[in-house]
């Protein structure tokens, strides 16, 4: 979150008023524990995207399913083959053979052997999708009509 804010740089209400920057910076640490370097704070849209990419990434992390997932295996090795295919927490479903002598394993993980991701948690994902929607509901809600890519909105924003 501090590289994405670093890279939006100061809003352009407050840039280059000291006092309305310390301000801001000191809101970050003790609302929500973040610690902003006033030198970082500089517009960089490609930082700014990346860093926007990872925190998406993030969310989406607590609702990771743990089942149904397939996964896939390259190996050289016939004991390793014979491991998989002889393990029984797992459903091999296909074996391909890329090149002579190399295979590819593609396998899911039968429910019973399931252990859940310790940074799995419904919860949050839950409430961050339903916190979007809401704001998206919102916004929408303003909206007299689309007509193109215009929009033309109340005077209640």
């Amino acid at each position: 979150m501090a590289q994405k804010i670093h890279s939006s740089g100061f809003d352009s209400s407050i840039k280059g008023d000291e006092e309305k920057e310390t301000k801001f910076i000191n809101e970050c640490k003790e609302l929500f524990g973040i610690n902003i370097d006033r030198s970082k704070m500089a517009v960089n849209k490609g930082k700014r995207t990346q860093s926007k990419l990872m925190l998406n990434n993030l969310w989406g992390r607590f609702s990771l399913r743990n089942f149904g997932l397939s996964q896939s295996f390259v190996t050289d090795d016939p004991a390793e083959f014979c491991e998989y295919k002889d393990d029984p927490s797992i459903d091999l479903s296909a074996v391909d053979e890329l090149q002579p002598g190399v295979l590819l394993l593609r396998y899911v993980k039968k429910r019973d052997w399931i252990e859940e991701h310790d940074c799995s948690n419904v919860v949050v994902s839950l409430w961050t999708t339903s916190a979007a929607r809401i704001h998206l509901l919102r916004a929408m809600q303003k909206v007299v009509r689309t007509s193109g890519c215009s929009l033309l909105y109340t005077g209640n924003y």
